[in-house]
């Protein structure tokens, strides 16, 4: 047996006086099992462990203790969702409530200029966040961040594609004295030498997640961009080494359905090739 993630010991804490050893008989509800080539990958929704188990192992998983212990397996009559309420009210009332705000979604945009058949914000109005909103997004977070070092999040749509609203947001934080740093969600596509240098030394950007749904015939067909004369899957991978090699961290997410998930396996060794040595992605 191997354990690959480790558990939330505070939740294990709230869950150890409810253990029965004795009478065990299934696996708990909350327990996913996936067969693998040497045994079955066993994560614990309930309290985020994984665990990997041999064949032999499996076939005699109810006499393990440490599976009775770590609330893998229980009793038949178990009422786990019991159990897992009671865990999130003792979490809830364990949280040091702060009257400080200082982690901040913004989206500078909800429009995009990528037309992913899948997009969760398919339908939804796009609307470009105005230069006055801008502003009283800055003072609102001066206001609810007590002077303390802000972290922001760019969501969208695509954040770049309202790269106003975002220069004016920071520039507002910093005349206001206030620190912040960022991140961003974005497809990537938008990021030119100019954009990056902003992004490094006026919006501190830290990292970015870009997705990437397949190699260049299957990534171009399914992200759709709104350009007509332009190979986008080139484009992103040339400004992901920008962003790398300017010293911001990359995290690569790949998207997978199920027609390409032999494609996204080249599109890794791609990436290897391209990338390799990067230590920030």
């Amino acid at each position: 047996m191997k354990t690959i993630s480790n558990a939330n010991e505070s939740i294990l804490s709230i869950l150890k006086k409810f253990i029965k050893k004795d009478g065990c008989t299934r696996w708990l509800h909350y327990c996913v099992l996936t067969p693998v080539e040497d045994g079955v990958l066993i994560f614990n929704t309930l309290t985020r462990e994984l665990i990997h188990l041999l064949q032999e192992e499996y076939e005699h998983y109810l006499e393990l203790d440490y599976l009775k212990e770590r609330w893998f397996v229980v009793p038949e009559e178990t009422k786990e969702k019991e159990y897992a309420d009671f865990v999130r009210l003792v979490l809830r009332t364990r949280e040091k409530k702060s009257k400080e705000i200082t982690a901040y979604t913004i989206f500078p945009t909800t429009d995009c200029n990528a037309r992913c058949f899948y997009c969760f914000e398919l339908g939804r109005s796009r609307i470009p966040m105005s230069n006055e909103t801008a502003i009283k997004v800055a003072q609102y977070i001066e206001n609810h961040c007590g002077n303390k070092k802000v972290n922001i999040s760019w969501f969208g749509g695509e954040p770049l594609f309202n790269v106003g609203a975002i220069e004016i947001i920071c520039s507002e934080l910093c005349r206001k004295g206030i620190q912040f740093i960022s991140k961003m969600v974005s497809n990537g596509y938008l990021f030119d030498d100019e954009i990056i240098r902003k992004a490094v030394n006026e919006w501190n950007l830290k990292g970015v997640q870009i997705t990437l749904d397949g190699t260049e015939k299957v990534y171009n067909k399914t992200k759709a961009f709104i350009y007509r004369d332009s190979n986008p899957y080139q484009i992103v991978i040339a400004n992901i080494g920008r962003l790398l090699d300017a010293g911001i961290s990359v995290s690569i997410r790949l998207n997978m359905d199920l027609y390409n998930a032999e494609d996204l396996l080249a599109l890794v060794q791609e990436l290897a090739q391209h990338f390799c040595g990067k230590k920030n992605l």
